[in-house]
């Protein structure tokens, strides 16, 4: 990872930071995190909904669902609602066996009663599991790999936003065992289980809103500062991101997976974010839209074509990182900024920037196209490739990098957040 900022708005203040007053410091904080904010909200509009799934849905190869799952095992947390009932409903229709992990039983029983009546698959399981309990979590596990001879598939869906701060006995902030610890006891535990199993995949449910969030190692528990339910589990969503990839790295017999299922209608979006979901409602996707993605990376064998560790946004490997702040820690890309604010709106970034790129993904230079929209309309435009010195007088266009992980011959389009 290489991120190098020049002397603009990021660079040129280091050497003034010493000098600056408290006020200015939180003013360029707060422009930037509104910035920030803005372009994932603007993002997610036009990529995370309901309408936006059925759009690249035209895309999809049905084929790669098409595939029996008899005999082959799947432990799906968070299993009696939402997206994971819905991954656990779709995969139990082609056979597989289901161990549905949850917390409260009779939501649990209730959910697998649907299931097998639906699906007409008796082989599901419900084991019971407060995944904010941490040892209990590792206890789990241990005597789920003495009792059960194969795990093909793990899927870590439960997760957790609190509204106030509340610690486990163990003393770990509950939503950080919830959605970090858990997962990864959960899955290191497993992993002797998974690694003498056909195919072992492991596949962990993220959020969009990771985006909005750079890796924060020096709070974990989020004991400093003001406790703010909604960012700390996008944190901890960033946090998951970071944990798959170093998992794949260490872990090279199991294929590992993070995604983002995008915007979607569950009880856990409704009670953790009622104003949102309530103005967002018609837009939001339905819990099976939402676990496409999920079902595809569990059973397809399209999806193990691609390196292990990736980060997906639908059926498409995406670079995790919202690049309007100029980051991207993967596949060694390295991101520059100069004056003047031109190809990129200057009302958005303070101080303005141009933006260079050089990818080195997997060792290779790979040529980068831009892309965008013409000011003011949805109207894409495809100008030729531009060299670093040629996009200087694009006046207000705002282009992104059409590379999703900077491999040769992939380019999805990953938006730099401005629209």
């Amino acid at each position: 990872m290489l991120i190098q900022r020049s002397n603009t708005w990021f660079g040129s203040k280091v050497k003034k930071r010493r000098r600056e007053l408290p006020a200015a410091r939180g003013f360029q904080s707060s422009t930037m995190s509104l910035y920030r904010n803005s372009a994932w909200f603007l993002k997610g509009v036009t990529e995370f909904t309901r309408s936006a799934f059925l759009s690249a849905s035209k895309r999809f190869v049905e084929k790669d669902l098409e595939v029996s799952m008899a005999g082959r095992s799947f432990m799906i947390t968070g299993a009696n609602s939402g997206i994971g009932k819905a991954t656990a409903m779709a995969i139990a229709k082609k056979g597989g066996i289901i161990h549905m992990v949850c917390r409260n039983k009779d939501k649990a029983e209730e959910a697998r009663a649907d299931i097998v009546k639906e699906s007409g698959n008796k082989e599901v399981y419900v084991h019971i599991l407060d995944l904010s309990e941490t040892k209990k979590v590792w206890e789990f596990a241990e005597a789920f790999k003495r009792k059960y001879k194969a795990l093909n598939v793990l899927i870590n869906n439960a997760g957790s936003i609190m509204s106030q701060r509340d610690v486990n006995v163990e003393g770990l902030e509950k939503s950080f065992a919830t959605n970090v610890m858990a997962i990864y006891i959960l899955t290191k535990s497993l992993i002797p289980l998974l690694e003498k199993s056909a195919d072992p995949r492991v596949i962990t449910v993220s959020s969009g809103g990771m985006l909005v969030q750079k890796l924060r190692t020096g709070n974990l528990q989020s004991d400093r500062g003001r406790y703010d339910g909604t960012m700390v589990y996008a944190q901890h969503k960033r946090q998951q991101v970071v944990m798959t990839e170093q998992l794949a790295k260490t872990h090279t017999n199991i294929h590992f997976s993070v995604m983002h299922p995008g915007w979607v209608d569950t009880p856990a979006v409704a009670n953790a974010m009622p104003d949102f979901h309530s103005s967002m409602k018609d837009s939001l996707r339905t819990p099976e839209q939402g676990a496409d993605t999920v079902v595809w990376l569990a059973i397809s064998e399209a999806a193990i074509t691609n390196p292990s560790g990736r980060f997906y946004q639908g059926k498409n490997t995406k670079i995790p990182y919202l690049l309007g702040d100029l980051e991207c820690a993967a596949f060694g890309a390295r991101y520059y900024q100069r004056p003047p604010a031109t190809g990129l709106d200057p009302q958005l970034l303070p101080g303005g920037a141009e933006v260079n790129v050089s990818a080195g993904g997997l060792g290779q230079d790979v040529p980068v196209a831009l892309r965008g929209r013409e000011p003011g309309t949805s109207t894409p435009s495809t100008p030729p490739p531009l060299t670093p010195a040629a996009y200087t007088d694009r006046g207000r266009a705002q282009y992104f990098i059409p590379c999703s992980t900077f491999a040769p011959g992939e380019g999805e389009g990953i938006n730099l957040g401005l629209f």
